[in-house]
């Protein structure tokens, strides 16, 4: 890896936009709202959450962090539905709904596998469920990143723990995982790091990137 250091950037344009679609959005919803969730939906990079759900967040979230990071971030509605309305018909960012448990965001996650082909699915909570169009993911966005700033794939690291971050730990040229992170991941990355509460992507960057040390054996925990 190539440590390269970029001054004075400025990133006051959207590069590259995939949206999804308003028939897309609308189908997922309406099974969302089968639910018990609370539901977010994403305009031009901005979330959006309805007041009486968002009111509910510490029954969908168990990370206190986690919670006042989303009621300090999203502009909340009375209605969901108003603000789709409102859009009339503009293409969606992301729509994302997080599970009062597993057993409903399974059930959930089967019900829209059959959408697979045109919108890609992903969870990073545990209790949640990401929906983005068709090749909008973590990996593309981190190569196109790459293409900007002129750095090679082979040079770049990913860390990551949840299935969102999947698809970034197999395009980067090395794929660091979390000790605490999915098996999914794990058996996807090069290397696997000690957990987040361990300093686990500090400890990567500081082997990886700046000692350039580099493991010899796949799977190496990095201490």
């Amino acid at each position: 890896l190539h440590w390269k250091r970029c001054q004075d950037l400025e990133y006051k344009n959207i590069e590259l936009t995939f949206t999804i679609s308003q028939q897309g959005y609308l189908k997922e919803m309406k099974i969302f709202e089968k639910y018990d969730t609370m539901r977010e939906i994403y305009f031009d990079g901005q979330g959006y959450v309805q007041a009486d759900e968002l009111a509910k967040i510490d029954r969908y979230i168990l990370s206190k962090p986690m919670a006042d990071y989303i009621r300090n971030t999203r502009i909340v509605v009375p209605n969901l539905w108003e603000k789709i309305i409102e859009m009339d018909g503009h293409g969606m960012d992301k729509v994302h709904a997080l599970f009062a448990n597993t057993e409903e965001q399974k059930a959930a996650a089967k019900r829209i596998e059959d959408c697979a082909d045109s919108l890609s699915i992903s969870s990073s909570l545990g209790r949640n469920l990401e929906i983005n169009a068709k090749g909008v993911n973590k990996g593309a966005g981190l190569l196109r990143l790459g293409e900007l700033l002129k750095i090679k794939a082979e040079e770049i690291m990913a860390c990551g723990d949840g299935s969102n971050d999947l698809e970034m730990i197999r395009m980067a040229g090395v794929g660091v995982a979390m000790e605490n992170g999915t098996n999914e991941v794990k058996n996807a990355a090069d290397y696997i790091t000690e957990s987040n509460e361990e300093d686990g992507a500090a400890k990567a960057i500081e082997k990886i990137v700046l000692e350039q040390v580099i493991p010899k054996d796949v799977f190496h925990r990095i201490k």
